[in-house]
């Protein structure tokens, strides 16, 4: 068993790569272990991630944790290999001596059919159920940002879901067991529902939620109640002051309103709060700024997203290769030098640092953990991609999940490498990766 970690930079851009995990030994082998806290089990290809609060783990198995209810090691081993499982489960605090009679292994059925359906493939790392669902609540926004893949506005609702159709749907995720839900949009504040969408989808089983927001409708109580629900807010902020930020969204005063929401999502605690900048022409000049911004609004960390040829997106300037190779220079010096804890992210940038040494899997997610879902019901590998695989108003989750086009992006990637098991590319909006993989997908950005 080792720490999970799904690095988005790949194996081949360095010599060599490691991971590390560690035993600790179990010095009375007669006393009875026990689960320490419910532990969700998420069948992959090959092997399980397991889960608590401490963070992910993958295993190539989960026998000895489904018999651990108070048997002790000579109970459960019968050789070296069951002892280092046992020994590392200990290890990372999954079990223990003391006793909890509520402590559970939450493992999600998946039909014997799926499984079937990759017999003979030959595929990268996938998950059996999608770890992620990114849902958009509505199309509707009440900024008009000239940089906006999903050419939002005041106006824009045609064909959007009903509340009936969330429901459905949010319900249907917390069945299967999948952990987490993302509402996006369009503005998910606009939505006169999301609060009791965010409600329902706890009460389905939803354990992790998160939200991004540009924060113009969030006031004092509906900053208490985004507390309670969601375990992380991203606030939209594209310019280190009022002059630029409010030019780019379209929207005076914004600028003063999303640093306030900033204020009052911290003054109710919220767990994890963030802030993304679309990088563009506009903007590119502010990136020291902005981290400085997000340094003075004590945020936990800055996501720069390089500007996508999407939606009003399109319209614009968009970055040369050279130029994105250098911006992404610059964001690694402006991180190295960072202080404070501030984590400064990026998206759609070429890697400007080395895979971690405790990285298990590579690569992008979209279709091997992370489903998206727009507002009229379109199902998606991810926002970014244009092909569409089918609508969940006319199909289940699972079908979707494991439909022939999300089969396609599941195989290893045609390149001469002995990492092809545990890498799954690059972003599959490039155009490059796309074609290694074979797939028919329209790729946004190239």
């Amino acid at each position: 068993m080792i720490i999970f970690k799904n690095e988005q930079y790949l194996p081949c851009s360095i010599p060599e790569i490691s991971y590390t995990y560690e035993r600790k030994v179990i010095s009375d082998k007669e006393a009875p272990l026990y689960l320490r806290e419910d532990l969700f089990v998420y069948p992959m290809n090959a092997g399980f991630i397991v889960e608590n609060n401490n963070g992910q783990f993958l295993t190539d198995s989960i026998g000895l944790l489904q018999l651990i209810r108070g048997k002790s090691v000579n109970d459960l081993c019968h050789n070296e290999k069951d002892l280092e499982e046992i020994e590392q489960y200990y290890r990372y605090g999954l079990i223990g001596y003391e006793k909890n009679t509520t402590a559970k292994l939450v493992i999600p059925e998946v039909s014997q059919k799926y499984f079937d359906f990759y017999e003979s493939s030959q595929t990268t790392w996938f998950c059996h159920i999608p770890l992620k669902i990114e849902l958009d609540i509505t199309k509707k926004c009440n900024f008009h940002c000239k940089h906006c893949s999903r050419e939002a506005s005041p106006t824009t609702t045609e064909g959007e879901m009903s509340l009936q159709n969330y429901v459905d749907v949010i319900q249907q995720a917390g069945k299967i067991g999948i952990p987490e839900f993302s509402f996006m949009g369009g503005e998910p504040t606009c939505n006169p529902s999301f609060i009791e969408l965010a409600t329902i989808a706890r009460m389905s089983g939803i354990r992790t939620l998160s939200t991004s927001t540009n924060g113009w409708l969030i006031n004092e109580e509906l900053a208490k109640k985004i507390a309670i629900l969601f375990d992380s807010v991203q606030v939209s902020i594209h310019g280190a002051d009022s002059e630029t930020h409010d030019a780019i969204v379209g929207r005076p005063g914004a600028f003063s309103q999303a640093c306030k929401a900033i204020e009052l999502l911290k003054k109710h605690n919220v767990s994890s709060l963030n802030i993304s900048c679309t990088v563009m022409n506009e903007n590119a000049h502010q990136m020291e700024a902005m981290i400085q911004l997000a340094r003075d609004l004590q945020v936990e960390s800055i996501r720069f997203l390089v500007l996508f040829s999407k939606g009003r997106g399109s319209q614009l300037s968009q970055w040369k290769k050279e130029e994105k190779t250098e911006m992404a220079n610059n964001l690694k010096t402006l991180s190295d030098k960072n202080i404070n804890n501030l984590k400064v992210e990026s998206g759609g940038f070429p890697p400007y640092y080395k895979i971690g040494n405790n990285a298990a899997i590579y690569g992008c997610p979209a279709g091997r953990s992370l489903m998206y879902i727009s507002a009229d019901g379109d199902v998606r590998a991810c926002g970014n991609l244009d092909h569409t695989i089918g609508n969940i108003r006319d199909m289940k989750i699972m079908d979707l999940w494991h439909s022939d086009t999300m089969i396609s992006l599941r195989k290893k990637p045609a390149c001469d490498c002995p990492y092809t098991d545990i890498c799954a590319g690059g972003c599959l909006a490039n155009e490059y990766w796309s074609k290694m993989f074979n797939i028919n997908i329209t790729p946004i950005m190239t």
